[in-house]
């Protein structure tokens, strides 16, 4: 896109506050990094410690604008800005986006659970579409070209619209990803027109200094995410439903869960030696599944994608197949031996080791459970409390470890815990 076009539209958004044009040079990348600068593009400065030379160092590897809040007075392609969170998602969709191709955008939002519901959701359509579909979880994704591990429940905006473009470009039907109340806050989304929001659930966790301030505005970073979706999917049994369907009123909704009043009412629970068999029922409609996941929990996520796939007309044969090619790295993953049971699980907060522990208990009656954890440092202050409770209510023996300390002391960590 052209340096002009891009204050034209920034001009429309009234986000435009000055510009200088030294030419009107084509740019087809954005960088919101200069250590990952590659040669000639837009630098977006943005973060409370960006510096002047950050953009000099990004300078000298190429880039020929940027985009600021701040004017560094160099004299290049430069536009100021009111708001560089809103104008990030402006520009990459501007940059990026092919709009004469179709991709099908599907987020997974809640406390609990979105990583597992991606999973099931895209092993879904994988079967049905016989093509590897595009999707991002905490632990990896994969855009149409290749597979890489992630950092973030979600990637910057920036991040997000490069990998639509090789989605476009690879003709990919469908991108599924996790959407964090982070990235709702920090307009990571703004941009964005997802055709289904999926919600699992939310419990009081991710309140920090770094994170959120409040409950209440955690819980409305995930609720204005569900806004921008055509059609939503929530979960029934949720404390906060009430609440969260008052606030979409004008959104086409399904709900999912164990009570009488769900669209997707799941039943008839049994663990198995290899996995989970359970019924769901839609309408009159009663059909059985099963997952290859052990945890009881599991089910809802599994429900959530089922509902999903009805919603996109996918057959029956297509669901059950996805369900069971789901396995998920460090989701009740079992390691057995002769002298016991291991069970990894990412379980991290309050709502997901409750869950974990209580189909435990059911799924090993009479078992001694020895549980190691620990929690991190700066972020999600409240869950040395939750899960030190949680532990010493439902395990035998308590090992606490260091988790991403981050920038306080393990040891006094595990102290408070």
């Amino acid at each position: 896109m052209k340096f002009n076009d891009l204050i034209n539209i920034l001009k429309e958004k009234n986000l435009l506050v000055n510009y200088n044009v030294v030419n009107d040079d084509i740019y087809n990348d954005v960088y919101y990094d200069s250590t990952k600068v590659k040669g000639k593009g837009i630098l977006i400065c943005k973060g409370l410690k960006f510096n002047k030379q950050y953009l000099l160092d990004a300078i000298e590897k190429g880039i020929t604008a940027y985009i600021s809040e701040v004017d560094y007075n160099i004299p290049m392609n430069t536009i100021i800005v009111k708001n560089i969170l809103d104008v990030m998602a402006i520009v990459s969709k501007a940059i990026y986006d092919d709009s004469s191709k179709d991709l099908t955008l599907i987020g997974v939002t809640g406390t609990k659970g979105k990583t597992t519901t991606v999973d099931f959701v895209h092993n879904i359509l994988d079967v049905n579409t016989q093509n590897k579909n595009a999707y991002w979880t905490t632990i990896d994704h994969y855009d149409g070209e290749k597979n890489d591990s992630s950092h973030n429940t979600t990637p910057e905006i920036v991040d997000i619209y490069q990998l639509i473009k090789n989605a476009k470009k690879n003709n990919v039907p469908y991108f599924v990803l996790e959407v964090s109340s982070q990235a709702s806050k920090l307009k990571r989304i703004e941009t964005l027109d997802f055709s289904i929001g999926i919600f699992t659930n939310v419990s009081y966790d991710h309140i920090s200094p770094l994170e959120h301030a409040s409950f209440e505005e955690y819980l409305d970073c995930k609720v204005n995410f569900l806004k921008k979706c055509k059609t939503v999917f929530l979960y029934r049994n949720s404390e906060y439903y009430e609440y969260i369907r008052k606030a979409l009123d004008d959104k086409e909704i399904y709900t999912f869960g164990d009570t009488l009043n769900c669209d997707y009412m799941f039943s008839d629970i049994e663990t198995v030696d290899d996995g989970i068999c359970f019924k769901v029922k839609n309408g009159k409609d009663i059909k059985d599944y099963k997952i290859s996941m052990k945890g009881s929990f599991n089910v809802i996520n599994a429900t959530a994608a089922i509902a999903v796939a009805n919603h996109l007309h996918i057959p029956y044969a297509d669901i059950c197949e996805g369900l069971l090619k789901t396995w998920v790295i460090g989701r009740m993953n079992i390691y057995e031996s002769k002298k016991c049971t291991v069970i990894v699980d990412y379980a991290h907060n309050k709502i997901s080791a409750e869950a974990l522990l209580k189909s435990l208990l059911s799924d090993y009656p009479n078992k001694n459970i020895k549980l190691v954890f620990g929690c991190p440092g700066d972020r999600g202050i409240n869950r040395r409390k939750d899960i030190g409770e949680l532990a010493g209510k439902y395990a035998s023996y308590i090992y606490i470890t260091s988790e991403d300390p981050q920038s306080k002391r393990a040891e006094d960590i595990c102290e408070e815990i």
